[in-house]
């Protein structure tokens, strides 16, 4: 799945400082992406809890760390603005193209919890991720995934890992990306791929109307009656907010406040559902500890499947 980043300045009424007209959100998520449905759920969110809209601009094909870099050398000016990153982003930072990370930035909060799904077409043979192995077994080159990440970003890394972990030759399997989940689960829909690896979220509508079946998610545990994938592979999309490290610790404190405010609202629940996402919010030091164990995770498994890091 192609990686979102949103700036956005949040309302926030405890701040009379702050003029509507300075707000702002921009993503550079691909139409109908995982993170694309997170933002504008949050932003929905937000209007019912406070009454206040953010202004949505997308900004789209910019990848994390180009959007990293933007926001960090072009946007750092702009007052009380934001950027919304899921973990694509600690994955991007082995780029060596700019000179930034996620370290750069201060972790205000993870929202949410997006996991993997591994998806079909409707009138597959494989009703299991069982079944689906079996196939891989007899002829890899007869099964064909595809991913809304680059060769060896997240989508890539869940479906390798999987294979890995289930003691099959990840090496000998074919990966298409594309240009976000909405183009994947385009190409599964049209025969360009077999098998989907995309965000939960992303393919959970489709598979309620029976457009599409989930096989199995890399959740710890049965969602939506979805089972997991594998007891050993659980791996989480996190969507979370950053900012400048100028940020003023009062307004971090008033921002994370007004985040738990949106996301312990009805609103919220209800796109909780609907999506299956699952609420886990970390605020600050908690985020970091977070995000800096799933880094050392994500190169871990890179270096289990022989990739570079």
């Amino acid at each position: 799945m192609h990686r979102l980043l949103c700036f956005f300045a949040l309302v926030i009424p405890l701040l009379a400082s702050i003029s509507i007209a300075d707000l702002s959100l921009y993503t550079s998520a691909s139409p109908k992406s995982g993170l694309e449905q997170a933002a504008k759920a949050f932003i929905s969110s937000w209007h019912v809890v406070f009454n206040e809209q953010l202004d949505y601009q997308p900004l789209i094909g910019t990848s994390s760390e180009k959007s990293l870099f933007y926001y960090t050398n072009i946007v750092s000016t702009a007052p009380d603005s934001f950027v919304f990153y899921s973990s694509p982003l600690l994955i991007d930072d082995d780029i060596e193209i700019f000179d930034s990370d996620y370290r750069d930035l201060i972790p205000v909060a993870r929202v949410m919890l997006d996991y993997s799904a591994i998806v079909v077409r409707r009138h597959m043979y494989w009703f299991s991720f069982n079944d689906l192995l079996e196939a891989y077994q007899t002829n890899p080159d007869q099964v064909v995934f595809g991913g809304g990440s680059r060769v060896s970003g997240f989508d890539h890394i869940v479906s390798a890992w999987l294979l890995h972990q289930s003691k099959n030759n990840s090496h000998q399997q074919i990966y298409r990306p594309y240009p976000g989940g909405g183009a994947a689960l385009s190409a599964l829909r049209s025969g360009e791929i077999d098998v989907l690896t995309t965000s939960l979220s992303e393919a959970l509508p489709y598979h309620r109307s029976q457009q599409v079946r989930i096989l199995c998610t890399t959740a710890p545990h049965v969602i939506d009656n979805i089972p997991p994938c594998h007891p050993e592979v659980v791996l989480e999309n996190w969507r979370g907010m950053f900012v400048m490290k100028d940020m003023p610790n009062d307004r971090l404190s008033t921002y994370q406040d007004n985040i738990q405010s949106v996301l312990t609202s009805s609103s919220w629940q209800i796109l909780e559902s609907k999506y299956g996402w699952v609420t886990a919010y970390l605020g600050g030091e908690e985020f970091a500890q977070y995000l800096s164990a799933q880094h050392s995770q994500l190169g871990a498994i890179k270096n289990s499947l022989g990739w570079a890091v």
